[in-house]
């Protein structure tokens, strides 16, 4: 591979936008000369990649499943026309693995030499552990964010590292006075429209339900999400838009639907209950053979991996019934013995995670991949 090969990142959601757009700027403020190509978002680009198409606009706008396999296969035709003069030293297929598994076959098959490096484990060890073989094939070295991941890969073959979290590197802890409502529960019912379509009614009856009146406020990624939970009907609870740290750092306790909101909990130190609802004949019938972990949330996959007991009540799957909800979420506001135990729980995962610092860790094992090209 010529030393002037460029680096390529791909991903497809927002969240991928934002996790490769701080690599893509800690590389450059490196000192990185290689020119970093982006089928990605505005983030990226802003971070200092040239943008190849916005990829992460039009995973919101489309709608449905076969308009988004028809545009993805006409936009893997168009990066193959554009491999032919870009020849790649490093691609970085960063989170949505069901959209990179064709481009890293593409960059395999018109840059032999390339590495590929898998930023954020596919989660294969959770679901779909047969695809094993795919990503061995399809990968150098996968990037970890979460500290168990690295072994489960390893003893089937594939290197991996772990490289922190995001969360940990980004998350400020607001200063007393900016915070909202110290007393308050907060409500995360999800960053992507179908999680609060499937959520957010089941929290809101819940919130109903509780023995005691409880000052609530909801977080909303942005306004559409905002704008979805008013038309779901919010019973007058006040939203904060972009403003999940704010309402974090003051909180007593959250309601959070299953997914990386629980990590950030956790690393507020704030006790919890998570949930997610699925269709129940889906599970019975689906679900419960192809999801091979029993332990779903990502703050008692990590005390597993530490040795600890279940650290946070989940329900998952869950099927709509709002009671069992609000009886849990009744006990991390009241039950101190329960608050505490969480909250050690979480600094224990405090230093867990701060023996990495994301952005530098994921950079320096880039720059290794990059250094065996020269």
């Amino acid at each position: 591979m010529p030393r002037d090969g460029v680096i390529l990142f791909t991903a497809f959601e927002p969240s991928g936008d934002a996790l490769a757009a701080a690599l893509i700027a800690r590389l450059i403020r490196d000192g990185c000369t290689r020119p970093i190509f982006a089928l990605g978002g505005a983030k990226m680009q802003a971070a200092g990649a040239t943008l190849i198409e916005n990829t992460t606009q039009k995973a919101v706008m489309l709608a449905g499943a076969v308009a988004q396999a028809m545009e993805h296969r006409r936009r893997v035709q168009r990066l193959a026309a554009w491999l032919n003069d870009h020849p790649v030293a490093l691609h970085v297929p960063t989170d949505s693995p069901a959209a990179n598994w064709v481009i890293c076959k593409l960059v395999r098959r018109q840059s032999a030499q390339a590495k590929i490096v898998h930023l954020a484990a596919p989660q294969l060890w959770a679901w779909a552990p047969w695809r094993i073989g795919k990503l061995r094939r399809l990968t150098d070295l996968v990037l970890c964010l979460l500290p168990f991941e690295p072994d489960w890969f390893q003893q089937r073959g594939v290197q991996a590292q772990f490289v922190g979290h995001p969360l940990y590197d980004e998350c400020r802890i607001p200063n007393v006075e900016c915070r909202i409502d110290p007393a308050g529960l907060a409500l995360l019912p999800g960053s992507r429209s179908s999680e609060i379509a499937r959520n957010w009614p089941t929290m809101r009856e819940a919130l109903n339900m509780l023995d005691q009146p409880v000052r609530a406020n909801i977080a909303a990624v942005d306004d559409m999400r905002a704008e979805q939970i008013k038309q779901l009907g919010h019973a007058d609870i006040p939203i904060f838009v972009g403003q999940t740290d704010r309402l974090l750092a003051g909180a007593r306790a959250a309601l959070v639907v299953s997914g990386t909101a629980t990590l950030q909990c956790a690393r507020h130190h704030v006790p919890m209950v998570s949930l997610f609802n699925v269709v129940r004949w889906q599970w019975q019938l689906a679900g419960r053979w192809l999801v091979r972990t029993r332990t779903f949330t990502l703050p008692n996959l990590i005390g597993e991996a530490l040795g600890i007991e279940r650290v946070i009540p989940e329900l998952v799957p869950h099927f709509g019934d709002p009671r069992p909800v609000a009886e849990a979420v009744q006990s991390v506001l009241h039950d101190e013995a329960e608050r505490r135990r969480q909250m050690d729980a979480f600094a224990r995962f405090d230093d867990l995670f701060g023996s990495a610092r994301f952005c530098e860790t994921a950079a320096a094992a880039l720059r290794r991949m990059l250094e065996g090209q020269d």
